[in-house]
Formats: structure tokens, C-alpha cells, sequence
């Protein structure tokens, strides 16, 4: 939202981001409310952007009757295009789009390889190693919590691969208690997750696990997304602090224990150029498959265990990718061991790996016998 005289913090950083967003833009969209008569404001940023020359549409908004669109035809402000729409009805957005297309070359978008959503409590510095990755400030960072409400899209290149990062809104336990817009930025925060290949779980490892770390790991494992973990504010924490704390991590968050947790700060940058490098081995890790001929050692493993040698295992196959699902088949009518799931998954981890991705075991008996 335009502030033409920022005041407080929060503005002012809104306005920045503005200016960058001003300085990459093929084309402006620049949209007014059509039940109000543009005033001081409206007009000032109006020649801002024709002084700045970026190709600009005033959008006139809430166009729902026809008495409205009689009241703003011929409002133009000085610009060459102007739609009117309704957003709550539709009209006129497909008009909109498809002058807004024709500002933009050609061939000149890139589809993203792999996609990232940064997921964490607020304050965490989420939108803070947003913008340390892409080396500017796109994502709005303040010290007061729930300064990004929506999801922000970020395409970046490292050189090797085309990446889209999605910055999402500060989660907290108790939703039910928050404000309604806290409500809606958690359920787009969730949604993030549905869009991404990869969840990146930001905690402040400066300060002690709580039970919103653990609702946010149970999202990620319950999303079935590959995952990586990161330590934030690296650089308040002494090594020895650093081991403990990993320590810690793994019996406080045992649902993404197969994430690759490493220590980072976006203060200083220590370790930000690896989270690209983890996000891609966990992608390729949850895009892994096995050949039966791959998982016969550890069906042969799994028949040789003390626990279950009477359990007349049969066949082990992987049947499905992202994330990686095995099925083990078992030749008998009688219930298996409630741990030969897990065990199943430990034994394909021992020797495969799979680290950064969530692993599915199911267990289909034979009626036969």
C-alpha cells in the first residue's frame, strides 16, 4: 500500500520495497477505488510514475454498476491505458490481464526447477534469510512480528539451477485466539507448503524448542514435502551451545528428524549459501526410487531380525515417488509387528540415506497365507 509521506518504521520500509519493485517492473498496475475522486495523493504518485516512464494501466476498482462506470469513464489521470473493473464480480479483469501481457516480452519468463517455502514462528528471521539468498531486500523486515501477512514469490538463479522461494507469515500454536488477519496469513503460510518441492523450517536457535517448533515440524511432516532445517542466529550461540542444541533437536522434533538441520545466520551469513545446496539433495531425495533388486538386502535384513522371523516377509517395492513410498508384503493372515513399519524405514535409511525426505511404508498381508 502507497504512503506518499512514511512516518513510522513500518512505511518506510513499505516504500523501499516500493522503489525496487518500481525499478524491475515491466509494467505498473495502478489501481484506484471508483466510488472516490482522486485526491493529493493519488495525483502526486500519479506523475511520480509518469516521470519514472514505466508503462503504467490506472486500474479504476469496484466498478460493480453501471452507475459507477458512468462516474469514471474518462478518469485518466494522464495515463495512455485505463480499465475499469470489479474485483468482487470479475468484470474487466480479463481485459486487465491481457493488457498487461502485452507489456511483457516474449520468452522472458523462466519456469522455476524447484520451489522453496520458508515456514517458521514470527521473528524467527524467515524474511530476513529471504532476502539474504536473494542478496536484496524484497521481503519486509521489521522487529515487531507479522510483517509479512501474505506469501511473497521470489525467483532467483544460483548459477545451476532456477529457484522460486516463497516467504511466508509467522505462525503461532493458538490460532484460534489470533485476529483474523494473523488466521488468513497462517492458512496462506499452509498453502505455501502445498506449492513448494521443499519446506525450509527456520527456528531461532538462540532460544529454547517450544510446542509452536513442534506444530510447525508436524506440518511439515504432515505437507509429505521434502525439508531442511535451519538454526537461526548462529552467531549468539557458542559451538559448544550449537551441539547440545542439535541434540536437543532431535528429541524435541523426532517428526522431521530425517531433515538436514544446520546452524545459520542471516545476520552475518554464516552457512546461507549451503540452504540451496540441502534444499537440492533433499529434492533429490524425495524424487529417489529403488529397483527391487536395490531393496532385496534389506527385505533379506528385515527376514533375518530377531523380531521378526516368523512374520513370512515376501516382497519390498517401492510404488510411488515424492515422497518415496515402499510397500512390504507380508505372506501371512495374522497382524504384523506394529514396529515393522519403522523398522522398515530405519533399515531403507541405514543403507540408502533419504535424508531431507519423508519416507511412506505400508504393510499389505496376503489373505492366502
Amino acid at each position: 500500500g502507497l504512503d506518499p509521506e512514511p512516518s513510522d518504521p513500518a512505511a518506510q520500509a513499505t516504500t523501499r520495497l516500493l522503489e525496487l519493485a518500481l525499478k524491475r517492473a515491466s509494467v505498473v498496475v495502478f489501481i484506484l477505488d471508483g466510488h472516490t475522486t482522486p485526491g493529493t495523493k493519488e495525483r502526486a504518485f500519479a506523475r511520480k510514475l509518469q516521470e519514472r516512464g514505466v508503462p503504467t494501466i490506472l486500474t479504476i476498482n469496484k466498478i460493480d454498476r453501471p452507475s459507477d462506470r458512468a462516474q469514471n469513464v474518462g478518469v485518466s489521470l494522464g495515463f495512455k491505458h485505463t480499465v475499469l473493473i470489479s474485483a468482487h464480480s470479475g468484470s474487466g479483469v480479463g481485459d486487465l490481464l491481457e493488457l498487461v501481457t502485452s507489456f511483457i516480452p516474449l520468452g522472458t519468463a523462466t519456469a522455476p526447477e524447484m520451489k522453496l517455502a520458508f515456514l517458521g514462528q514470527t521473528n524467527v528471521g524467515k524474511s530476513s534469510l529471504f532476502n539474504r539468498l536473494l542478496r536484496e531486500e524484497r521481503s519486509l523486515v521489521l522487529a515487531s512480528p507479522h510483517t509479512t501477512r501474505d506469501r511473497l514469490h521470489a525467483t532467483m538463479d544460483d548459477g545451476s539451477i532456477i529457484l522460486e522461494l516463497i516467504d511466508t507469515a509467522g505462525l503461532r500454536r493458538q490460532l484460534q485466539n489470533a485476529p483474523t488477519l494473523e488466521q488468513q496469513s497462517a492458512r496462506e503460510s499452509r498453502r505455501a507448503l502445498d506449492l513448494a518441492q521443499v519446506a525450509i523450517l527456520v527456528l531461532d536457535g538462540s532460544k529454547p524448542f517450544s510446542w509452536q517448533d513442534q506444530r510447525l515440524g508436524e506440518l511439515v511432516a504432515e505437507a509429505r514435502v521434502a525439508a531442511v532445517v535451519l538454526l537461526n542466529k548462529a552467531d549468539l550461540v557458542s559451538p559448544e551451545e550449537r551441539k547440545k542444541r542439535l541434540t536437543e533437536l532431535g528429541r524435541w522434533m523426532p517428526m522431521v528428524v530425517w531433515a538436514e538441520a544446520t546452524w545459520v545466520s542471516a545476520r552475518t551469513g554464516e552457512n546461507v549459501g549451503y540452504i540451496v545446496q540441502h534444499a537440492r539433495a533433499a529434492v533429490s531425495a524425495w524424487r529417489r526410487e529403488l529397483s527391487s533388486t536395490e531393496l532385496n538386502p534389506i527385505l533379506k535384513r528385515l527376514s533375518h531380525h530377531k523380531n521378526l522371523k516368523n512374520s513370512k516377509l515376501k516382497l519390498l517395492e517401492q510404488v510411488a515417488t515424492e515422497p518415496p513410498v515402499f510397500v512390504l508384503h507380508i505372506g501371512t493372515k495374522e497382524r504384523p509387528p506394529r514396529a515393522l513399519a519403522g523398522l522398515t524405514e530405519a533399515a531403507v535409511r541405514q543403507r540408502y540415506g533419504f535424508t531431507g525426505s519423508p519416507i511412506m511404508v505400508r504393510l499389505r498381508g496376503n489373505r492366502q497365507g
